[in-house]
C-alpha cells in the first residue's frame, strides 16, 4: 500500500511563518487580512476558526511565547515555564533536517525579530543558519538591510523591526533557497503589550502584505517555489476585552490558528474537524513534507491535511 509520504513532492521545502501574539479573531477578519482571504485562503487549509468548530490551541499551560516556539521546534513539551529559558537540550526539527538530508548549514535557517526564537529552534552547538533579534544577517547581499536596521531600532522593545526581518527572509529565500526556514515576526505582540491597538492593527495589515509578497516571491522562484509549503501560525493569542494586551495563563489566548499552503495541500479553505490540534502537531507534519525518516510525534495534522 502506498503511504502518504511516498505520494508527496520530492525535494520539498517548508517555510514556517509565525506572527507573534496575533489573535485568531483578527486573523479570520477579512477586513484586516484582506489579501490573504481574497487570494490565498481557499488555496490551502486554514484551521482555528470557531465558526467552523475548529479547535487549535497552544500546548503549553503558561500560554507564553518561548514555550510555544519550543513546542513547534521540538514536537514535544519542554520544562520551560517562562520566556527566560535557555537553548533547548534536544534535537530540533531544523537540526534533524540538516542531519538526515546531509545539507549545508545555510539550507536550514531561523530569521527572527525576537532573539529568543533561536534558543527555541536550536541547541547551543547547532550548525543551522540563524539571525535573531538585532543581529545582522551574515550572508552576501544583506549588507544594505543590515545597515538600515542598525540605524533604526525599536525604542520600546529589544530586537529588530519586522520590516527588516521580513526583508532578510525574502532575500535569503532568493539566494539560498533553504529546505526549511522559520521566519518569525514580532511587532504585533509588542504593540499589544503596550496597549497600542492602532500599532497592533497596523502590524497585522503589514503581515497581510508580507504574506502576499511571500507567495509572489515563491511564484517568481519557479521550481523551488512550486516545491515549497508555507505554514502560517502564531505562538499564542490574546485575552478578551480589556485583557487583550496580555496572554499569560489565559484560556482565551490559548486559542490560535494555523494555515497550510503548498503543492501537496488540498484547496479546502477554512475547515472544520473533530481532532484537537496544538503546536505539538506541527513538527510531524513538517518532517513528513520534507521526507524525513522516523517522524517524531503524532500525525494528527497530517491525518487532517491529507484525509
Amino acid at each position: 500500500m502506498t503511504t502518504i509520504q511516498e505520494g508527496l513532492t520530492k525535494d520539498a521545502n517548508v517555510v514556517l511563518l509565525t506572527l507573534d501574539g496575533v489573535r485568531y479573531q483578527e486573523f479570520f477578519d477579512k477586513k484586516i487580512f484582506t489579501r490573504y482571504w481574497n487570494s490565498y485562503a481557499s488555496k490551502g487549509i486554514v484551521i482555528g476558526d470557531p465558526d467552523q468548530k475548529s479547535k487549535v490551541k497552544v500546548s503549553n499551560l503558561m500560554v507564553l511565547s518561548l514555550p510555544g516556539y519550543r513546542s513547534m521546534h521540538l514536537g514535544s513539551r519542554s520544562f520551560c515555564y517562562s520566556n527566560n529559558c535557555g537553548n533547548v537540550k534536544r534535537q530540533t526539527v531544523g537540526e534533524k533536517v540538516l542531519e538526515q538530508l546531509s545539507l549545508a548549514s545555510e539550507k536550514v535557517a531561523i530569521i527572527s525579530s525576537w532573539s529568543m526564537v533561536c534558543k527555541a529552534g536550536m541547541q547551543k552547538e547547532s550548525k543551522l543558519f540563524n539571525s535573531c533579534g538585532d543581529r545582522p544577517v551574515e550572508s552576501n547581499g544583506h549588507d544594505e538591510i543590515n545597515t538600515q536596521q542598525a540605524g533604526d531600532h525599536p525604542t520600546k522593545w529589544s530586537g529588530r523591526f519586522d520590516k527588516y526581518t521580513f526583508a532578510h527572509g525574502i532575500k535569503y529565500l532568493e539566494q539560498k533557497k533553504p529546505r526549511f526556514m522559520h521566519l518569525s515576526l514580532l511587532d504585533s505582540d509588542e504593540h499589544a503589550h503596550d496597549d497600542n491597538w492602532k500599532g497592533y492593527l497596523n502590524s497585522l495589515k503589514a503581515y497581510d502584505l508580507y504574506i502576499d509578497r511571500l507567495f509572489k516571491k515563491l511564484l517568481e522562484l519557479g521550481e523551488y517555489g512550486k516545491r515549497t509549503t508555507v505554514i502560517i501560525t502564531t505562538d499564542h493569542g490574546r485575552g478578551k476585552g480589556k485583557k487583550w494586551t496580555g496572554h499569560t495563563l489565559s484560556p482565551a489566548a490559548a486559542k490560535i490558528f494555523m494555515a497550510f499552503h503548498g503543492p501537496d495541500i488540498p484547496n479546502k479553505g477554512s475547515v472544520s474537524h473533530k481532532k484537537k490540534i496544538t503546536h505539538l502537531h506541527l513538527r510531524p507534519l513538517i518532517e513528513l513534507i520534507l521526507g524525513l525518516k522516523k517522524i517524531k510525534g503524532r500525525h494528527r495534522l497530517s491525518d487532517l491535511v491529507f484525509e
